[in-house]
């Protein structure tokens, strides 16, 4: 079995990314109802590859898909900290239009240099930091 970091950047580099960030967010909405089926109220989590951000029309592709309101705020997003601080315009109300149906974490924090309160305006529920 392979740790991420070492097919993630294989897959970056033929441009395969997003083919799996779309298919890990379909077994992930399954998790997400399975879990809402049995009365818990778990969220799962996933990070997306930085490169779907850029990828023409994936964020809108999410805000289209048919909301599952047993899943609204239970499904995580999950984007680096370089991501978060590097979000053009388009990117930031791409994901303010999906705040309706998913959560979002700040993931891989390379320092402590944030600003909680405005990373919670955006919809930021979950931090994970290196401890």
């Amino acid at each position: 079995m392979l740790a991420p970091a070492e097919f993630l950047p294989v897959l970056e580099r033929h441009g395969r990314s997003t083919d799996l960030d779309r298919r890990m967010l379909q077994r992930v909405a399954v998790i997400g109802r399975h879990l809402a089926g049995r009365g818990s109220e778990a969220a799962v989590s996933y990070a997306l590859s930085p490169l779907s951000l850029f990828e023409p029309g994936f964020l809108r592709d999410l805000a289209r898909d048919p909301a599952d309101p047993a899943l609204a705020g239970r499904l995580v997003l999950a984007l680096s900290q370089a991501c978060w601080r590097g979000l053009d315009r388009e990117q930031a109300a791409a994901l303010a239009a999906l705040r309706e149906r998913f959560g979002f974490g700040l993931d891989r924090a390379s320092d402590l240099r944030f600003d909680a309160a405005a990373l919670a305006a955006r919809g930021v529920v979950q931090v994970k930091a290196p401890a």
